[in-house]
């Protein structure tokens, strides 16, 4: 029961995100594409967003109804895993449609581009400290308590149980990866290869900064974030669990769980409103959809996968949404995908072996 409404929780609060992934850069990128201001406020606009915010509704019923009408087996992950699916299906459709109304050409001068900066430039070293402080206190208990732990918890050989693994082992892997996670984003940010408009100025560069610098802070705000929840989850779980309050396990789902959500649509919110101002900046300086011009046009598929051999960068700003993905034609990117994707893998291994 706990479960299933953490799971909910969690896919509502992706939804709620998920309705304004296609407006969150304005008409820079609405559904991934620069289009004109009357076009993405016009009624075709709006139709578009209409369809996208039905069948976002839709496949996200079906993937919380199989929360609780399905069985945790492999046919319900199938069920909970398409409805998923048919979301980015509905982004990449009207992602083709809208892409007719684009106005900016591929084909767009531009002055120069920008070269690798130094890997470390976006580090937050005081925020990275935090972390790895955040991450051994949470590891310290786990090894404290280890011994108190109950038999459904340890088996009699001293392992973690699939129930173990469940509420605790997969808690303070996830911290670690996180950490690692974050880490190799902030890095690979500092060394994308930036392309410049044609009309780029000494301002424009220093707006370019700023926001590069906001969406650092934003990163680290969901990474500290995250670690702490993972954190406050095995504390609050260890506790409970060794004193046999039933209560104090359900206070450690739902608490850290509430403040979890809070906190980070806090920072989206916050660093939305300070970024959108600062692109609105940008605009102003170099045209429409500038700052989009820091990944060619013809290297995006359906708006969400880019692969572009002659772009040198691995990671490139996404057109949809908020953050970087991969450009698809490095191996690296393909090695790292594999890495940010093996938890999928990993963590039922652990805790159904």
């Amino acid at each position: 029961m706990i479960g299933q409404v953490m799971l909910t929780a969690v896919w509502a609060a992706v939804a709620v995100a998920w309705a304004f992934v296609p407006i969150m850069k304005g008409a820079d990128a609405f559904f991934g594409v620069p289009v004109s201001e009357e076009f993405m406020r016009g009624p075709q606009g709006r139709r578009y967003l209409r369809i996208y915010w039905l069948l976002l509704t839709l496949f996200m019923g079906v993937t919380i109804a199989s929360v609780w009408l399905l069985p945790p087996t492999t046919m319900g992950v199938i069920i909970m895993d398409a409805g998923v699916l048919g979301v980015f299906l509905a982004i990449a459709v009207i992602f083709c449609l809208v892409r007719r109304h684009q106005v900016i050409s591929p084909a767009d001068p531009v002055a120069a581009v920008l070269q690798p900066r130094s890997r470390w430039q976006y580090i937050n070293w005081p925020l990275e400290g935090l972390c790895l402080a955040l991450i051994a206190a949470a590891w310290s208990y786990f090894v404290f308590s280890y011994g108190s732990l109950p038999p459904r918890l340890v088996d009699a050989s001293g392992h973690l149980t699939s129930i173990g693994w469940v509420s605790i082992g997969t808690q303070l892997l996830a911290q670690v990866y996180v950490f690692v996670l974050f880490l190799l984003l902030v890095m690979g940010m500092a060394q994308s290869a930036v392309r410049l408009p044609a009309n780029a100025t000494d301002e424009y560069l220093g707006l370019r900064h700023r926001y590069m610098r906001m969406m650092v802070g934003l990163f680290y705000a969901m990474k500290v974030t995250m670690i702490a929840f993972f954190g406050g989850v095995v504390a609050l779980l260890l506790r409970a669990v060794v004193t046999g309050s039933d209560h104090g396990i359900l206070v450690a789902v739902v608490g850290p769980m509430a403040a979890y959500w809070i906190a980070i649509f806090g920072a989206l919110a916050y660093y939305a409103v300070k970024m959108y101002r600062v692109r609105a900046q940008m605009r102003q300086l170099a045209g429409p959809g500038s700052l989009e011009r820091a990944a060619d046009h013809g290297g995006w598929v359906a708006g969400f996968m880019y692969f572009n051999p002659q772009d040198p960068s691995v990671w490139v700003e996404k057109r949809i949404g908020i953050g970087y993905t991969f450009n698809l034609a490095h191996w690296e990117s393909w090695l790292l995908l594999a890495l940010f994707i093996s938890p999928v893998f990993v963590i039922p291994w652990l805790c159904f072996r």
